[in-house]
């Protein structure tokens, strides 16, 4: 009798194995979907980080040479304030040729003409350039200067506090504006603009009476 219910019915090993090998091909395509999608997360958080490294590398290169940028035309700035300088100052100068190499070299890496790891590298020869133009180690605020004439002034820096204890600062009119810093780092910086006002005057005053004196 089971054998004429075999016939009937028919054999169902081949059945069988035909689902065990689906059952097997279904399981292979779910490890290699899990397995790309593990991947592709594993892959994108790798790209995150080392985006959000490359990122703060360039940001903070990016950033001393802003602030570079950023003294340079200040102190520009106030030399053509405080000497009363007609024209263009070498200081003015330099600002603007950093100025506009900061701009070539973020311009290429912002059009794709350098590669990825060739920006940090650009944007620190930049730095290394800057620091050679202005004649200052980075932070430090010292150095040699170019005065409104053009010379190099190697004059000690100036000294806005006291010397000693109970001493006086120096008079604002004392203040020479020729690029120098003060040795604390806070000259012309702390110089209001009522006092910039006050030594333009005064150096217009001292030009008009050389000018009397020489006519």
């Amino acid at each position: 009798m089971m054998d004429d219910d075999d016939d009937f019915f028919g054999d169902h090993g081949d059945a069988d194995e035909m689902a065990q090998r689906e059952c097997q091909a279904a399981d292979t395509r779910l490890e290699k979907v899990a397995y790309l999608d593990g991947f592709e997360e594993a892959k994108e958080a790798r790209l995150q980080e080392g985006f959000e490294a490359g990122y703060v590398d360039v940001h903070e290169i990016a950033f001393r040479l802003g602030e570079q940028l950023g003294r340079i035309s200040a102190k520009a700035k106030i030399e053509n304030l405080l000497v009363g300088f007609e024209g263009t100052s070498p200081l003015q100068k330099q600002a603007e040729e950093v100025a506009q190499r900061f701009r070539d070299v973020l311009g290429r890496i912002n059009k794709g003409d350098e590669a990825d790891d060739d920006a940090p590298a650009s944007l620190l020869a930049l730095e290394e350039d800057v620091k050679e133009l202005v004649g200052v180690d980075a932070g430090s605020g010292e150095g040699v200067s170019e005065t409104a004439e053009g010379t190099i002034d190697t004059a000690p820096a100036l000294t806005c506090g006291p010397i000693g204890e109970g001493s006086a600062p120096p008079p604002i009119p004392a203040v020479q504006a020729h690029g120098k810093r003060c040795a604390c780092g806070c000259v012309p910086a702390i110089l209001s603009l009522f006092e910039m006002a006050e030594l333009r005057k005064q150096a217009k005053l001292t030009k008009a009476a050389e000018a009397k004196a020489n006519a």
